[in-house]
């Protein structure tokens, strides 16, 4: 979406943090595994959180780089750490997707 790092330092924190969570949740989704489902959602929260740190902490360097304070660097991982946690339980809410075979879709579109 972003391609060149002028452009991302003029940005706001909150649409530099909202891309670098929706970029990290399927990464994280594949780190978690089916355990994270059946867990209670304080456990749930606190189990992404571990998993989606380092992952947040690789997108921040890859999109701003040293080009900003630690500070400024560590607020925007936080607020993306946040943002990635909320996207990852509504997509562990979520039923598992499957499957109709297409002549079952006509017959029942015909009936």
């Amino acid at each position: 979406m972003f391609n060149n790092r002028k452009q991302r330092a003029i940005l706001p924190q909150d649409t530099l943090a909202r891309e670098i969570a929706e970029r990290s949740v399927p990464e994280t989704l594949d780190l978690l595994g089916e355990k994270a489902r059946g867990m209670p959602r304080a456990e749930q929260r606190g189990y992404i959180r571990a998993y989606a740190l380092p992952v947040i902490f690789e997108e921040v360097l890859q999109l701003v780089g040293h080009e900003w304070p630690p500070k400024a660097r560590h607020e925007l991982a936080l607020a993306a750490l946040e943002m990635a946690v909320h996207l990852v339980v509504e997509e562990l809410r979520l039923p598992p997707a499957v499957a109709v075979p297409i002549p079952h879709i006509r017959l029942f579109q015909a009936a």
